[in-house]
């Protein structure tokens, strides 16, 4: 694996989900045909720019960039977009968007959002919000998703597991086991076409026995839901094929890849860093990008790592 830096744009940088255990799991899927999912940028005035697979970036005006932006839904139609603007253990604050079709007299024109929701209740820091193609938010409490801030699960939680991340065409629920140092061996996927669950093993230990870095952080899909790629914050990355028939539950684990770590530098002392990261499938079946922080991090901010991207084929993983 080699990696790339992810260089700026007519200023605009890559946005990615804020470091630490409070940030949901990152989640893509491949398609096999262009859609409306679009990759998001964030400009020197803190705004944030949704760019659809045609290169054309629109802008989706805040009033206000007090808060930083926690996190991004997309509906699976790629027509609604919400900011997460404000997120704490009983408070969400979140903006709507409509994004304009591709090809669209309206695209790239700036937007502002057409309704908000300032929500309190129980919510659990880490776990994924996500809307539907209706517009219909859900919120992650202790053992489920509810709709806004109704606590009324929707969906039974498999036991000892808690919910975690939605797949992009919400075909799938995940649900991770994690232990008390926050190591997640255990990933359960419920297919809500047909309600049975995929049990994924991590097959490899943590590389290095610390609270966090055995956290899930990073989950994607190929095309036709085939395979499912799950990273971890120590760089441990392994790929499944995964049964989505009815018949086919089996779950094969076809090898791991590691990603380098970094580190916090603070003073003279030296911490491992979480790894930040979120990965795609680049075709439809045998290579993974992996877009992750590079390097070593100071608190004076000089010699600071930088962001870049890794190759990870599957014919070259280990242990497959």
């Amino acid at each position: 694996m080699t990696a790339e830096p992810l260089s700026s744009e007519n200023g605009l940088r890559r946005w990615l989900p804020n470091a630490g255990d409070i940030s949901p799991t990152s989640v893509t899927k491949f398609a096999l045909s262009e859609g409306q999912q679009p990759m998001f940028w964030v400009d020197d005035s803190h705004q944030i720019w949704a760019e659809t697979p045609d290169g054309v970036k629109t802008r989706l005006y805040r009033p206000s960039t007090d808060h930083p932006v926690d996190d991004i839904i997309v509906s699976p139609d790629g027509d609604i977009i919400v900011l997460v603007v404000e997120r704490t253990a009983h408070r969400l604050v979140a903006l709507y968007y409509h994004l304009p079709p591709m090809g669209s007299e309206e695209a790239g024109r700036e937007k502002e959002h057409f309704d908000d929701a300032q929500l309190n209740g129980e919510f659990v820091f880490g776990r994924a919000p996500w809307v539907s193609n209706q517009g219909e938010l859900y919120l992650p409490w202790p053992n489920h998703w509810s709709f806004l801030e109704e606590d009324h699960p929707r969906w039974t939680t498999p036991e000892g597991f808690q919910p975690d991340f939605v797949s992009l065409d919400q075909r799938f629920l995940g649900y991770v086991k994690r232990n008390d140092e926050m190591h997640d061996h255990e990933i359960m996927l419920l297919d809500t076409t047909n309600e049975h669950n995929l049990l994924l093993r991590r097959n490899q230990p943590v590389s290095i026995n610390s609270y966090g870095l055995g956290k899930m952080v990073s989950v994607a899909f190929s095309a036709l839901n085939a395979l499912a790629a799950v990273g971890f914050a120590d760089g441990y990355i392994e790929i499944y094929r995964i049964g989505t028939d009815e018949n086919e539950q089996d779950v094969i684990s076809l090898g791991f890849a590691r990603v380098p770590m970094g580190q916090y530098i603070l003073g003279d002392s030296r911490h491992p860093k979480p790894k930040q990261m979120v990965m795609k499938f680049a075709n439809a079946f045998d290579r993974l990008l992996v877009f992750h922080d590079v390097g070593d991090f100071r608190t004076d901010q000089t010699g600071n790592g930088t962001y870049g991207v890794s190759e990870v084929y599957l014919a070259d993983l280990e242990g497959g």
